[in-house]
């Protein structure tokens, strides 16, 4: 659980950077219900990670940065690799996800 401190969005990038720090995301500005971000390097994710773990970590980072309130969607650009394409997700888009 998060405490309520940490329910914002420089938290949450900072979490999802350490986590990952060969994925790192950095925020270019929040549009009204969407919080866009880049990725500068995505070899990890695009190529290293395989369609599977490449999902898992846009699952991650859209469920962690959409419990932030007002967040609903999240925009994530990078370039496009073999396992993933950049793109928008929603938190509905990862409702079969769950807490392990």
């Amino acid at each position: 659980m998060f405490r309520d401190e940490d329910l914002n969005v420089d938290s949450m990038l900072s979490r999802l950077n350490r986590a990952y720090p060969k994925i790192q995301l950095q925020q270019l500005r929040l549009g009204s219900d969407t919080l866009y971000l880049e990725i500068k390097e995505a070899y990890e994710l695009t190529e290293a990670m395989g369609t599977y773990g490449a999902n898992s970590y846009i699952a991650d980072a859209v469920i962690n940065l959409t419990s932030v309130n007002g967040i609903a969607f999240v925009n994530i650009y990078f370039r496009d690799g073999t396992h993933l394409s950049h793109g928008t997700w929603g938190k509905k888009e990862f409702s079969e996800f769950k807490a392990g």
